[in-house]
Formats: C-alpha cells, sequence, structure tokens
C-alpha cells in the first residue's frame, strides 16, 4: 500500500472503516500516514481524535508520520490520545511537523521509536525575537535521538560555534535559514558525520540586522571559515544546495558531486559562483541564475579547471522584466533566445559534458506583460537545429534538452530532450562521421531529466 493522505475527515472515516473491517490483514500495510486536514475543518466531528488514534495505535508497522496543520490538529478534542498513540509506536522511521511549538515538543521527548528522519517546519510560535530559534534551544528535545537521526529538517535556526551538541550519525541535513554569521565550525562540530552526504543550507546574509553585503565583511567570515578547516573537515559532500553568497561566506573545501545554486536578482553574485565553484569542483552541476541580456557575466562564470571536471550540467536562465533592466527593454539592447543559446554553446566548448539541459524562463513580471518579442521568437525557434549543433560543438555530449518557457511557473511542462549518437557510418543518417541528434518523447526526456539529476 502506498502513502495514505487524509485530506479531511470523511476521507479519515473511510480509512478507520476499511482497515478495522479486517485489521489483521489491513493493518500491516499501512506503512505512510499523512495528516493533511485543514483548518478549514474546524467543525471537527466527535471521535476525530480516537479516529485517528486508532489507526496510529493498530499500524505497528507505520514508518513515516507527516503532521501537517498542526495548530488545527492539536486543538481537536481529546487529541492526547493521539499524542499517546504516537509515542507508543516503536515502528516509526521519520517524522513532520508542519511548525514546532509545545505540542511537538512533547511529541519528540517521548517517543519510542528510533527516528531516522525528523523534519520540523515553522518556528513563528515558538517564543524566539525574531522568528529563529537557537539551535541550543532544541538540544533538550532531539538530544536523546541524536544517536539515531539520520536525516535532519529544521527551520531557521541560530548556529553557535561553541556548542557541544553533536547528531554523529547525520547524512543529510537541511537548514531554512541560517539568521546570524555562517558559521562552517558550527556545522562541522555538529555534524562530523555529514561526509559523503547531503546538506542544504540557506544563509540570510544579514547580522543584527543589518546586510552583510560588504565584499571585505564577507571575505572576512570566508576566510574564518576557511581557516576552522585545518583542524577538522568533510572529505566530501554528495549533495549541495545553497546560495552563492552564502556559500561563498562557508568557504567549503571539499569536493562535491552535485552542486545547486539558486542565484538571486538582488545583489551581483558572479564573483562568487566562480570561487564556489573552485572551492567544490562539482560533477554535477544545477544554476538558477537571472539574466538581463546576452553578456551575463554568468555564462562565463565556470572557471575552466571545472570545466573540465564537470559532465552535467543544468543551466536555468530566467530572464529579467524589461523594467528591471533601467527600464528599457531587453529586446531593445539586442536581446534574443538565438544569440543566448549561441554565447552558451561558445562558453562551453571546453568543456566535457555529457549532459546538458537548456532552460530559458521568465520571471512572472515579465510574464504578465506578454513579452511579445519573446514570445515570437519561441513560435520560430528552431531546437533540433540546435540539438544538432550543440552536439557537434560538445564531443562528449550524449543528451541534450531545452525548456524554453515563456512562464516560468510552467518550468519543465515543455522540456523536449534528444540522445546525441556518434560513430560515423554504425550511426543511421551519419554523415562524415558526425553526430545524429534523435529527439526523445516527453516521458523519456523526463526519465533522463530525472535520473541524470538535471531537474532543478
Amino acid at each position: 500500500m502506498g502513502p495514505i493522505i487524509i485530506g479531511h475527515e470523511h476521507s479519515l472515516r473511510l480509512l478507520h472503516r476499511f482497515v478495522s473491517a479486517d485489521p489483521t490483514n489491513r493493518y500491516p500495510y499501512v506503512r505512510m500516514l499523512d495528516l493533511s486536514i485543514p483548518c478549514l475543518y474546524a467543525c471537527a466531528e466527535e471521535g476525530t481524535s480516537q479516529r485517528i488514534a486508532d489507526i496510529i495505535q493498530q499500524s505497528t508497522c507505520l514508518e513515516t508520520l507527516f503532521l501537517r496543520y498542526c495548530d488545527f490538529l492539536f486543538s481537536l478534542p481529546d487529541f492526547s490520545k493521539v499524542v499517546a498513540a504516537i509515542n507508543a509506536l516503536t515502528s516509526l522511521r521519520r517524522i513532520r511537523f508542519n511548525m514546532w511549538n509545545d505540542q511537538v515538543t512533547s511529541i519528540v521527548r517521548h517517543m519510542q521509536s528510533p527516528i531516522r528522519r525528523l523534519e520540523v517546519g515553522d518556528i513563528s510560535q515558538v517564543e524566539t525575537d525574531d522568528d529563529c530559534i537557537a539551535l541550543s534551544r532544541l538540544e533538550p528535545v532531539v538530544g536523546p535521538l541524536a544517536a539515531t537521526i539520520e536525516a535532519l529538517h529544521l527551520p531557521s535556526v541560530y548556529l553557535h560555534p561553541g556548542s557541544p551538541f553533536q547528531f554523529p550519525r547525520v547524512r543529510s541535513l537541511g537548514i531554512d535559514r541560517s539568521a546570524d554569521r555562517p558559521s562552517l565550525d558550527a556545522l562541522l562540530r555538529m555534524f562530523p558525520g555529514l561526509s559523503g552526504g547531503s546538506l542544504s543550507i540557506a544563509c540570510h546574509v544579514f547580522v543584527d540586522g543589518d546586510p552583510l553585503n560588504e565584499d571585505a565583511e564577507q571575505t572576512l567570515v570566508r576566510s574564518e571559515n576557511r581557516d576552522q578547516q585545518v583542524e577538522r573537515s568533510w572529505t566530501h559532500l554528495d549533495r549541495l544546495d545553497a546560495d552563492p553568497i552564502g556559500l561563498y561566506m562557508l568557504g567549503l573545501r571539499c569536493p562535491v558531486r552535485v552542486l545547486n545554486l539558486r542565484c538571486s536578482p538582488c545583489w551581483t553574485q558572479e564573483p562568487h559562483v566562480v570561487e564556489v565553484l573552485r572551492d567544490t569542483k562539482p560533477c554535477c552541476l544545477r544554476l538558477s541564475a537571472w539574466v538581463s541580456d546576452t553578456r551575463s557575466a554568468f555564462i562565463d562564470s565556470v572557471p575552466p579547471e571545472v570545466a573540465q571536471r564537470m559532465t552535467h550540467l543544468s543551466l536555468n536562465m530566467a530572464l529579467l522584466a524589461p523594467s528591471a533592466v533601467s527600464g528599457r527593454s531587453t529586446h531593445q539592447d539586442g536581446f534574443s533566445i538565438t544569440a543566448l543559446l549561441g554565447r552558451v554553446m561558445h562558453v562551453l566548448k571546453s568543456t566535457r559534458l555529457t549532459h546538458l539541459h537548456v532552460a530559458i524562463t521568465t520571471d512572472p513580471a515579465a510574464a504578465k506583460q506578454l513579452w511579445t518579442d519573446f514570445m515570437l521568437e519561441i513560435r520560430v525557434l528552431d531546437l533540433n537545429t540546435w540539438a544538432a549543433q550543440f552536439a557537434c560543438a560538445l564531443p562528449n555530449l550524449r543528451f541534450i534538452a531545452f525548456t524554453i518557457d515563456p512562464y516560468a511557473a510552467f518550468m519543465y511542462t515543455f522540456a523536449r530532450g534528444w540522445r546525441v549518437m556518434r560513430g560515423g557510418a554504425a550511426v543511421p543518417g551519419a554523415s562524415s562521421g558526425g553526430p545524429v541528434v534523435e529527439l526523445l518523447d516527453y516521458y523519456a526526456t523526463r526519465q533522463v531529466l530525472r535520473d541524470e539529476e538535471l531537474v532543478l
């Protein structure tokens, strides 16, 4: 049985009736339960808590439990029965809360299950000064789980270098927002076993209410973090997801297999991207950047030493609205999709890429204006010819995909992919030993994008 989503009380009653009709043969198949009853159903029926408690208590093989809309669930009459049922389970391996409050604290403290994955969302109901919480305040709660947790997702937190608290088994760490000065020393001390694992972190780049956007300040933080890696460091990371400025200040020195960089249009970040790539030397790069014209420095952000190592690239270029470029249309400045693709192809000639995904989208403001020139160019753009040109320019290329989408909200809906075949006369349609591109159908394209980790 797949994931069971309880989205309203009617589905709760149906599930309760179904599994209770044959508990011996049906409850063991309840492995993943998602309680997603929203606040819309504020007038809860009598017995709602009891039904939830019955299902959880009898599901002795339940491994994953999601508690969404916790503020509503915790307000149900007799919800203490549900809490008792959760705490009595010994089979849970993963639990997710969409928020953190006293009730969540009570559940986590008294769980008997050896939780391996703990995910916590909003902490706005915890008394804090600025919607962030010091990780030290969570130590008494999550401390007992530290010996078993392998994946941890936290909300907005402060990381303190001096904290002795450790999660030695964590291999996947997600932090929605690190609100203070990025401290790699704190991460290395608290998560010593993250080598070979995954890290996702968003650095707020604000200190004491002021933006940490001065080059001198960023360089100082980066230098401090790099010095900390003399004594201890991670050997490598499998995945790293971060913003360029925050990652620049973290100053990681270990190689990364898959690097996901999401750039903001608010700051100039090209120099940070270059340094981050030199630090991490990714094999697979997924870069989301905002561009205003074909001269954007982001296209040149991959240094030569990284270009020789990288085999997979997913480049998502979101075009700034005309009003964002000094009030002038980028098309009037000579912008065109054709010119942008040509620039990308020229820059990537020196790489050893085997898999490439190029996406060009617009920001919502530009999409609403129906950027006429952009739309007209899409209609006449021959992507099959472009796929063949990229295949000729990049000698190691085996797969290429384009997503030319005027509305960023539908990203990947219009992805088109080609398989690149080489081998001269052995390949039907090949001439003079040149490559041949074969258009894949929609489902095959999506599958390759997922399998090769090219989806942003």
